[in-house]
């Protein structure tokens, strides 16, 4: 809203910078109570994603990440 867009843009919207920090530990945790959730993104590159069906969920990506995995 600040700049110059409509309130109604903004619902269910988040910044993705709060969002990451929030991913590795470093979220807002704000005196109200709220604490920024995290938010992992997969970038622009999803072909590693070949083989899994059109409606798969997260849970599916990380493990299909996590089949590559070095222990």
């Amino acid at each position: 809203m600040r700049k110059g867009r409509p309130a109604e843009e903004a619902a269910d919207r988040r910044c993705l910078c709060n969002g990451l920090l929030a991913a590795i530990g470093l979220g807002q945790h704000r005196a109200d109570g709220y604490d920024e959730p995290p938010l992992l993104t997969l970038g622009q590159d999803a072909a590693f994603l070949a083989g899994l069906p059109d409606d798969h969920s997260a849970a599916d990506v990380v493990a299909h990440i996590l089949l590559g995995a070095r222990v």
